[in-house]
């Protein structure tokens, strides 16, 4: 927790000079980092670590959507607290408020024209920090994900069922009218090695390597004897 508080401290006054926010508005700023800090506590206490690893998380992927889709909707950031309607549509969570409003505009949501690329990388460290932490889950929640993989999976085989072989012929006939030259092209290129990935250049220049080896082992004894027989003639 004393983690999270310091950032958010820290946030807090980095957003206050880059915005160039004023002395009431950087202390109206500070307020709500307080609120937030003391939000987190709260909710750590009632909900334990979870809080930080999962919802923190999810708050964090909906803030991404709001950015994506350029507004903050009354069905974002499901899960938190609103702030009261501003002009009878925008609603904003209580939790990182303060930051937030520096990214959208509080009266109809849209995206801020001079939005604070400071406030966005603030919400993301809050919320994503712990996100990737490594710990154990609790049987519940092991039990939830192997049933919706397991739901998934059965979901995925009953699709399959109703395909028919009609189904798969329709397929590759409109796949190969749509994508085949690129295929293709594609085969071609990673054929001769001129389409690989990054860290598969290494694996590439390592079997070189060895059938360079291999070759040059299978014909040293011939090439020895060669040697030997143009001495003798």
């Amino acid at each position: 927790m004393l983690l999270w508080n310091k950032l958010a401290q820290e946030c807090a006054s980095r957003c206050c000079t880059s915005a160039n926010l004023g002395i009431r508005e950087g202390s109206v700023l500070h307020r709500n980092v307080e609120r937030d800090i003391q939000r987190v506590e709260d909710r750590v206490e009632h909900e334990g670590f979870s809080f930080l690893t999962i919802t923190l998380p999810s708050f964090g992927k909906a803030f991404e959507e709001c950015l994506e889709e350029g507004m903050v909707t009354p069905l974002s950031f499901p899960g938190f607290a609103k702030t009261s309607v501003y002009e009878g549509w925008a609603e904003f969570p209580k939790f990182l408020g303060g930051f937030l409003e520096l990214v959208f505009n509080t009266n109809d949501g849209s995206l801020r024209e001079d939005v604070s690329i400071d406030a966005i990388r603030s919400i993301r460290q809050l919320t994503l920090m712990f996100g990737k932490i490594l710990l154990e889950c609790s049987d519940a929640r092991k039990k939830a994900a192997l049933g919706e993989y397991l739901a998934c999976e059965q979901d995925l085989e009953r699709l399959l069922n109703r395909i028919t072989e009609a189904d798969y012929l329709r397929f590759n006939r409109v796949a190969e009218l749509l994508f085949g030259q690129l295929f293709s092209d594609l085969d071609l290129l990673v054929w001769e090695r001129e389409a690989v990935r990054p860290h598969m250049v290494q694996v590439l220049q390592s079997i070189n390597c060895a059938e360079t080896q291999s070759s040059t082992k299978a014909s040293g004894p011939a090439a020895s004897r060669s040697s030997s027989l143009g001495r003798n003639s």
